[in-house]
């Protein structure tokens, strides 16, 4: 049955072909063309036909050129000027990959010059108010030092006037100078050197004076208004401040234990200097706590001086 359909099945086909190929395979008539047709075919054929003369001639020229007898050497000689160009192509590629680099070196140096200059200018206006600062600052300090200078002057005119004062009051005092004589050589004119050994001794002996004009004032009866020296009075030069007044003697308690120490020492210190003496007793006013400043007994706070302290307030 399936071999049945198969055989239908081809013959069918072929049937269909040899109908195909019987209308085919008759001779056709075809009919003229039109005269429009013909006209594009001759423009057609013209216009290749001066194309195709006009690339013979462009080929001749070629060859006449390059002295090439065929297209095989044209073409080989093109080959070679193509690499000969892209050589130099590449070559001014990297010309101008190298001049893009100087270009650039060149605006940042632009860049560079231009900042440099402006950091500059701006130095030099700074630098210039300085100056002018330093100017106003010069003007200034020569102003004060001429003043300074004037006032130098006022003082050393001034010390000079004192220095003949005291000139004259050792002159009228009539006083012994003469243990100067080793020590300061010519002593008989007073200078601003030798003006403290000179003020030592006329202290005493205007006092000296003052003191004698007192007692011979003093030996003849008259009115206290009359007398030249009223009072003989060496009075000092401040008044000394309270927190600088402090107790000379130490509480007896803290005494007592401080030289029991010192005795239980080995290798004690015995007589100290001045200056040592001076300096701990320097410490000892000093300290911060009571205990260990220099107090009396009142304020001792050992149990012993607080009893002692009880039955004398008692």
């Amino acid at each position: 049955m399936v071999e049945m359909q198969s055989i239908m099945r081809n013959r069918a086909a072929d049937d269909a072909k040899f109908e195909f190929l019987d209308c085919k395979g008759h001779e056709r008539i075809m009919e003229d063309l039109q005269p429009k047709e013909y006209r594009r075919r001759e423009k057609f054929r013209q216009q290749h036909r001066k194309r195709i003369d006009l690339y013979n001639t462009i080929l001749e020229k070629i060859l006449e050129y390059t002295n090439s007898k065929n297209v095989d050497a044209v073409i080989n000689k093109f080959q070679e000027q193509e690499s000969l160009y892209y050589s130099y192509f590449n070559y001014a590629n990297e010309m101008s990959y190298h001049m893009t680099l100087l270009n650039n070196s060149v605006n940042r140096l632009f860049n560079e010059i231009s900042e440099l200059k402006h950091t500059n200018h701006n130095t030099l206006q700074n630098q210039l108010e300085t100056i002018e600062e330093l100017d106003n600052q010069l003007k200034e300090k020569q102003k004060k030092n001429d003043e300074l200078r004037e006032v130098r002057d006022q003082n050393d005119e001034r010390l000079e006037k004192l220095l003949q004062g005291i000139q004259i009051i050792k002159d009228q005092s009539r006083a012994d100078c003469k243990s100067f004589e080793a020590l300061l050589g010519d002593f008989t004119i007073v200078n601003i050197f030798n003006m403290r050994h000179f003020l030592k001794v006329l202290e005493k002996r205007v006092h000296y004076i003052t003191v004698a004009q007192y007692v011979r004032e003093r030996r003849v009866t008259k009115h206290s208004s009359e007398y030249i020296v009223k009072d003989v009075v060496k009075l000092c030069d401040s008044v000394t401040p309270l927190d600088e007044i402090v107790l000379t003697q130490q509480c007896p308690e803290c005494g007592e234990a401080d030289a029991t120490n010192a005795d239980d020492t080995d290798g004690g210190e015995g007589i100290q200097s001045l200056n040592t003496v001076l300096k701990k007793l320097y410490e000892r006013i000093n300290q911060p706590e009571m205990q260990y400043r220099l107090h009396s007994i009142s304020q001792c706070r050992l149990p012993h001086s607080r009893i002692l302290a009880a039955k004398r307030n008692a």
